[in-house]
């Protein structure tokens, strides 16, 4: 009779647990940015042969980041099954600018130290920044510089003010 019992909490645990979009898993990936339809827009990160759906309070800054390939962390969902073609969903804790058109990037906070521009960077570490374009010379504001940063950069952008 006990093992009945054990048997049936065990079940009816394992019935509550499961849910149609699977397990989450905290996780990291790397991949490309796609924005796919009109608003409120479909934004997925592209990798080698996976689409992940990216979700959460960033989902907006994510979008306008469309053809950047970024670093994102976060919680990890599986498909809903193999019948349904939706993707697996990420959603997304914090994410970090790798590259654009396969150039690297330095994605960072824009700081004023001593009268030099500097990027506090995301992943650690505070660079000089002399050529920080005009346009992103705003203390505060995130921002990703492409190329070398003893130059000119190839590429820029604002990620926020």
């Amino acid at each position: 009779m006990k093992t009945v019992a054990l048997l049936a909490v065990l079940l009816a645990g394992a019935c509550s647990r499961s849910r149609a979009s699977g397990p989450a898993l905290a996780d990291t990936a790397r991949g490309t940015i796609e924005v796919v339809g009109s608003e409120p827009a479909t934004v997925t990160l592209v990798q080698d042969a996976e689409r992940l759906q990216l979700v959460g309070a960033g989902r907006d800054v994510l979008a306008s980041l469309g053809g950047i390939e970024i670093v994102v962390a976060g919680t990890r969902r599986a498909a809903a099954g193999p019948a349904l073609p939706a993707p697996a969903t990420f959603e997304v804790a914090s994410f970090i600018v790798r590259a654009v058109g396969g150039v690297s990037a330095h994605d960072g906070l824009v700081r004023r130290d001593a009268g030099t521009w500097v990027i506090d960077l995301r992943d650690g570490g505070r660079v000089a920044t002399p050529h920080l374009p005009e346009t992103l010379r705003i203390v505060g504001a995130r921002v990703y510089l492409v190329g070398p940063l003893d130059r000119p950069p190839q590429g820029y952008g604002l990620v926020h003010r």
